[in-house]
């Protein structure tokens, strides 16, 4: 049997409270501001808004389509999914707030059937997303381009904010166990905008406006969920904190 969240016995106004601090539109304020000031928040920042404004400068200088420029966003989505199961295997602490386990279970039998069953399950998801996003891709009109080494450069730039980003993670997981409700749906709530975003823009044509218009609200996504989990596993943690109250 599988972990289910808890019923919150929460009143209106705490959750309401709670729900507030996870506001895209805050958060996204919240990591602009702390670039100023050199946090490794801010400096995680800074390498976001660097590797998509080398991608931009990249695709214009290139004369790139944003039907071509969409693949290495597809990579970049295939490459941390793979990421992401990575850093389940790896898992050897987590806190289990939100989470009530079934009975008889101890959260260390857990968590070795969880590194066992969900990378299996979670690699299959990621397999028919990213293959349904393939063939979405390529309905709507988006190519791989004859002579493509600058979009391999692309990917290559992409994949390795990537790499940083989880090494970063797993050093983060090290310090301190993860909430493992918000590792594990974090990247779920992510979907569907980094899947239908692509999709939208190529539709709607492939002017350099809009190239960078896709570029820059891709950016500013990948800024919301740099911190998303962190403070999604703190909203859980208070409204534990609360219930005991």
């Amino acid at each position: 049997m599988s972990p289910v969240p808890k019923p919150s016995p929460l009143t209106r106004e705490q959750r309401r409270a709670l729900l507030a601090r996870l506001s895209p539109l805050a958060n996204l304020r919240r990591i602009l501001g702390e670039v100023p000031r050199g946090s490794p928040l801010g400096q995680e920042a800074l390498a976001v808004l660097g590797a998509n404004a080398l991608v931009l400068l990249l695709a214009l200088l290139m004369q790139g389509l944003l039907g071509e420029l969409v693949w290495a966003f597809f990579w970049q989505s295939a490459i941390g999914w793979t990421l992401m199961l990575r850093r389940i295997r790896r898992l050897e602490r987590a806190d289990l707030a939100g989470l009530t386990l079934p009975a008889g279970h101890a959260p260390e039998q857990f968590l070795r059937g969880l590194r066992a069953v969900m990378p299996f399950i979670l690699g299959f998801t990621g397999l028919a997303v990213h293959l349904f996003y393939a063939l979405m891709l390529l309905a709507v009109g988006a190519r791989w381009p004859e002579g493509s080494g600058w979009l391999w450069l692309a990917v290559a730039l992409l994949a390795l904010r990537a790499w940083l980003a989880h090494r970063g993670q797993l050093e983060q997981d090290r310090r301190e166990p993860p909430v493992l409700l918000a590792a594990a749906y974090t990247p779920f709530l992510a979907l569907p905008v980094i899947h239908l975003l692509p999709l939208l823009a190529v539709l709607l044509g492939d002017s350099r406006l809009l190239l960078a218009a896709f570029v820059t609200l891709r950016a500013a996504f990948e800024l919301i969920c740099l911190d998303y989990e962190r403070q999604f596993a703190a909203v859980l943690r208070e409204a534990e904190r609360l219930e005991r109250r």
